[in-house]
């Protein structure tokens, strides 16, 4: 999920309509496409293949904005996002940059350049509701038989964990290779 959306709720909030009190003749419309038709060229997302037109992703945060009692959007340089799968439109997001650090299952030292790799949070929470369980898996299951804590006693303390969670994980090889049996 995108900052925007965290920000903005996620979901389409309903629109609230007011009757006016008093009636005011309708200004005339500009010259142009009619109200309500798209406008600008299509934009294909390169992570789902959406097509959407220019100007929609910031209509729909300009909306979204308002709806919460905002002014209105301000676009602080990010590039359009797909309104459905919420990539950038411009596909950066897809081009791949190195991230070093440690795994977040297991601490050990890894990187993308060296086949770690970056679960998004969605990926991360799917696989924990279909059973995987970080806390069983490499040295953390070593600790927990050494204290002699079961596997299925801290599947609830993961899922909790994960569930909060809002940022990406990476993991090494090594973890990679638990949780795809779950993805």
């Amino acid at each position: 999920m995108s900052w925007f959306s965290k920000l903005f709720g996620g979901a389409d909030k309903p629109k609230t309509v007011t009757e006016p009190t008093q009636s005011k003749p309708a200004p005339a419309a500009p010259p142009g496409p009619a109200a309500g038709t798209p406008s600008g060229k299509p934009v294909t997302c390169p992570a789902c293949g959406h097509v959407q037109r220019e100007g929609d992703w910031e209509r729909e945060m300009d909306r979204r904005a308002k709806a919460q009692g905002m002014k209105g959007f301000v676009n602080l340089s990010a590039p359009p996002q797909c309104l459905k799968c919420e990539a950038a439109l411009d596909g950066s997001d897809q081009k791949k940059q190195e991230v070093s650090g440690v795994c977040d299952i297991c601490n050990q030292a890894t990187s993308t350049s060296s086949g770690g790799k970056v679960f998004k949070n969605k990926e991360m929470k799917r696989a924990t509701e279909r059973g995987f369980n970080g806390m069983a898996i490499g040295p953390n299951a070593q600790m927990l038989a050494m204290v002699g804590i079961s596997k299925n006693e801290t599947y609830g303390q993961w899922k909790q964990k994960v569930m909060l969670d809002t940022t990406d994980w990476l993991l090494c090889p090594e973890c990679q290779k638990e949780i795809r049996r779950y993805t």
